[in-house]
């Protein structure tokens, strides 16, 4: 006989009620009683059942006898014919209507014996040992058998782990859109990357501050010496030229000779024509000139100018002046 204590108030943590496969006809004795530990009273005329569900998903009912406050059930084959964990319940019941109810675990112990007998004779012990020497042998061999298969399977793990470890990788970028791949060979693996669309244009940043005048660059190297040319005066009055480093000599000019006595006052001409003078054309060139495209009394000037070049030193001392001016506006105001 086993007694057990139920409280039938709702959400109440259950028992458990342990049975054997070898308690068939085992009195079960619960006392129910109320969340102030009061004795509950089974009211005149109720009828009361243990109600469970068995491992396997299939159900069982027994009724039960109640005096007062006490229920007693006998186990029957019906709910001890599968070992492991039941969910129950004591039902209580007046016609159609359950006026009391509490939740119980009720938990069957599996039948020690293999053969579900409970013989205790000598002979049945023997074949009993017998036969988990059997099973502890067959086991063994299996066991064996599946060292020797972990053992293959061991190495196998061994040598893929080896060859991951020494994998090497590479990526490549597709083109937008693309689908992502992935290729192995050899111990390499090789990734295709599609190129993520353009992201919008980031906000302008602020601008930062103007760094610090950078020193002065040193002097650059003095030229070479210009070649020096010397004259010499021919008695034709013809100008030739010479110099030191082999240049081409300079165009020969005529020697202004000296000045004649002045001659007579000539008659007094006619009255000529106004003359006028007028810009024409004003280009660039290499070398300054002035032509005249018109006529000696409506003269026409086509001056070319050469663009002057500005020199390494020239930039370097425009930029410095400009700096120091902007200094100075900075610290004056002006």
């Amino acid at each position: 006989m086993a007694e057990y204590k139920l409280n039938i108030t709702p959400d109440w943590n259950p028992p458990t009620l342990a049975i054997s496969q070898n308690d068939v006809g085992r009195e079960l004795t619960i006392y129910l009683f109320g969340s102030q530990h009061e004795a509950y009273m089974i009211p005149d005329g109720a009828t009361v059942q243990l109600v469970g569900v068995k491992p396997s998903g299939l159900g069982f009912t027994v009724a039960g006898t109640w005096t007062g406050s006490t229920a007693k059930f006998y186990t029957t084959a019906e709910m001890s014919d599968e070992a492991g964990q039941m969910y129950c319940e004591v039902k209580i019941t007046s016609g159609a209507t359950v006026i009391g109810s509490a939740n119980a675990r009720l938990f069957v112990e599996a039948n020690p014996h293999p053969d579900g007998t409970t013989d205790g004779t000598a002979g049945h012990v023997i074949d009993t040992i017998t036969a988990l020497v059997t099973r502890a042998e067959t086991a063994a061999s299996s066991a064996e058998s599946s060292a020797t298969s972990a053992a293959a399977s061991a190495q196998a793990a061994e040598a893929a782990l080896s060859e991951f470890t020494e994998i090497t990788a590479s990526a490549q970028t597709l083109s937008a859109g693309a689908q992502a791949t992935a290729s192995y060979a050899d111990g390499h693996l090789t990734f295709g990357i599609p190129r993520g669309d353009t992201g919008a244009q980031g906000e302008r940043g602020e601008r930062g501050e103007q760094g610090e005048r950078g020193e002065t660059g040193a002097t650059g190297a003095t030229g070479a010496t210009g070649a020096t040319f010397t004259p010499s005066v021919s008695s034709a009055g013809v100008i030739s030229w010479t110099n030191d480093k082999g240049l081409p000599n300079p165009t020969p000019q005529n020697i202004k000779g000296a000045q004649g006595e002045r001659g007579e006052t000539g008659a007094t001409g006619a009255t000529g024509q106004a003359a006028t003078i007028s810009v024409g054309t004003v280009t660039s060139g290499t070398t300054a000139s002035v032509t005249n495209s018109g006529t000696s009394s409506a003269a026409v000037f086509n001056f070319v100018i050469p663009k002057y070049q500005l020199t390494t030193q020239d930039k370097s001392d425009i930029t410095a002046d400009v700096l120091a001016q902007l200094e100075n506006a900075e610290t004056t105001g002006m």
